[in-house]
């Protein structure tokens, strides 16, 4: 039942408003005549009020992308998506039927998310490393080399990277250090059970960043 009369847009206080998930909240996935979607709309109400706006999308098997996500796009600052919502939200796959991450086809998904209509930053985050679009240059992050037994768990990792990105864009960083803090902020998640327990303070993801061992970086 959340829909775009759940929040008193003129008295929000905050830089950023931050929806998700597209796909999830039925109310605001409805069809608008003006924007498209009902989310849409509400993107659109906060941006004329001077909000930045982000939005998420959550992972599921459906062919409902195509249509839901473009609509909001046109009225997100920023989209910070893993890569099976980015590569279905454009209809181009970022991992073949084999699971294996098609790394040849993350330029074009970024720049038909872009193209969509986002107006700042685009990243798209996966367990290979992360890449970023500013409407200039490309970016390609490693992700951070964890070993297995420290991980206790696994729940929240993307939405800590959202927000290490965010919190990046809040603190005036270009979008390839607001995502290597997105990098260490989900990676810090994954060494408590809970979903925030393990995500440590701004100063200490940047130096996690720096001294963790990272993956292989992947050309984009």
């Amino acid at each position: 039942m959340f829909d775009e009369h759940a929040i008193d847009l003129a008295n929000v206080k905050s830089e950023i408003l931050h929806i998700g998930y597209i796909l999830l909240l039925d109310s605001l996935d409805q069809e608008d005549p003006e924007y498209g979607t009902k989310m849409a709309k509400l993107l659109k109400q906060a941006q004329d009020l001077g909000l930045k706006t982000s939005i998420d999308i959550v992972s599921e098997h459906s062919s409902r992308y195509e249509k839901l996500v473009p609509p909001s796009l046109r009225y997100a600052n920023y989209c910070v998506i893993n890569e099976l919502e980015a590569g279905r939200s454009v209809g181009i796959e970022l991992r073949d039927e084999s699971g294996a991450f098609i790394s040849s086809n993350v330029r074009n998904v970024l720049v038909r998310l872009k193209e969509l209509g986002v107006k700042d930053w685009v990243a798209i985050h996966a367990p290979e490393g992360s890449f970023g679009f500013d409407g200039g240059d490309f970016y390609s992050i490693p992700s951070l080399l964890i070993e297995p037994e420290k991980i206790k768990g696994t729940v929240g990792a993307g939405d800590a990277y959202v927000t290490g990105v965010l919190y990046g864009a809040l603190q005036r960083l270009t979008l390839p250090e607001a995502m290597k803090v997105g990098t260490a902020a989900a990676a810090s998640s994954l060494l408590a059970e809970d979903s925030t327990s393990g995500v440590q303070r701004y100063e200490q993801l940047v130096r996690m960043y720096q001294e963790f061992a990272k993956q292989p970086e992947i050309n984009i």
